[in-house]
């Protein structure tokens, strides 16, 4: 699950990139999240003394203290979100401020944590709003929001349910968006404000999201038929494969662009798992022949698995691959003539149709 929070600034004054592949040297990193300009990267720590690290602007890469995961990122890169461990050992949702020092979050009034996990976070935005999951009095797992002054508050799940779970924090009202449920099949899209939960039915039903865009204009999922999609306000969701592809199953996108034209995931399990990448020109196909066809060069002994973030003008990608039998991350700067273009303007549809579902 993926961070989208809010675009502080205009994309006008976003950096342009030279085209190249930046490996993140430390092994064991899995990037999950890039700010709005693409500079400041993070992610979780496989196999290290610390789960998490954050990568600034200057390139310097280091570990977020007491860190389990780190799972998403504000837009300005100033925070980062994850989860860490208390005094008594336990799991809790946690943010790092610019300066690494970490801040425990805690967990709801009363619960008791469930194989030592009391919460995690998933998203935050640079007004420190934080939405994740946390476990309950009665031992179920919902969805949290924490700001500062507040604390840690229950979202609702809708009717009778007694799961929920956070995708991410939309721009401008901080709306969550979520879903509500038990089995996987039978999950509802919802989207909270002024903690009330609505649903997003039409048209997407009891398709799965997998993620969005930072302002939630774009987002991305898997429909009943585990077939890739991107809703941006049609009536229909678009999907992203076409009939004959030949990318391993299933395919799965979970980051883009702020226009929606760039989209970030991988292909196939296992051993089979390989980073793929769509653009509006083109389609979906794995990065490394989008790479190979662009010129851009992948070192060798580099195998790429998966991309997991996009900044929000589509020329910078992030994710993580294998690199002499360890995990490690990557960044790759695409070259800007193939991923320029425009917004279809669907994106402001979105945004109006759930700030409709948003009103009480």
């Amino acid at each position: 699950m993926r961070c989208f929070a809010p675009l502080l600034f205009s994309l006008a004054c976003l950096p342009a990139f030279a085209a190249g592949f930046v490996p993140i040297d430390l092994p064991g990193a899995q990037l999950n999240a890039l700010s709005a300009d693409g500079r400041v990267a993070s992610g979780s720590v496989v196999g290290s003394v610390s789960g998490g690290f954050r990568r600034d602007e200057s390139g310097r890469v280091y570990a977020l203290p007491d860190a389990v995961s780190a799972q998403g990122i504000s837009a300005s890169g100033r925070y980062v979100v994850g989860s860490a461990l208390d005094t008594q050992q336990r799991e809790v949702a946690a943010y790092w401020d610019e300066d690494g020092h970490a801040h425990l979050l805690g967990g709801l009034p009363g619960a008791v944590a469930r194989a030592g996990v009391l919460s995690l976070g998933f998203a935050i935005d640079d007004d420190l709003h934080v939405a994740g999951s946390a476990n309950t009095l009665d031992d179920h797992r919902v969805a949290f929001e924490w700001r500062p002054g507040e604390g840690m508050h229950r979202l609702p799940p809708l009717g009778g349910d007694d799961r929920a779970g956070v995708l991410g924090i939309s721009s401008g009202a901080g709306h969550v968006i979520g879903w509500s449920g038990r089995a996987a099949g039978t999950r509802r899209n919802v989207i909270w404000a002024a903690r009330s939960v609505r649903a997003l039915d039409e048209p997407l039903g009891t398709a799965e999201l997998t993620g969005a865009s930072r302002d939630a204009g774009t987002l991305l999922g898997l429909s009943a038929q585990a077939r890739p999609f991107r809703w941006t306000g049609r009536t229909d969701m678009q999907p992203l494969l076409q009939e004959t592809t030949t990318l391993p199953q299933p395919v799965r996108f979970g980051a883009s662009s702020d226009d929606g034209q760039t989209l970030a995931g991988s292909a196939g399990s296992g051993a089979q798992r390989v980073a793929v990448i769509w653009t509006a020109p083109r389609g979906a196909e794995r990065l490394d022949a989008r790479l190979a066809r662009s010129g851009v060069a992948v070192p060798p002994g580099w195998t790429l698995i998966a991309a997991t973030a996009v900044s929000a003008d589509g020329t910078r990608i992030g994710g993580y691959g294998l690199h002499a039998g360890r995990f490690q991350s990557y960044l790759i700067d695409l070259p800007s003539a193939e991923t320029a273009a425009t917004a279809s303007g669907d994106r402001s549809t979105t945004l109006r149709r759930l700030s409709r579902e948003a009103q009480p």
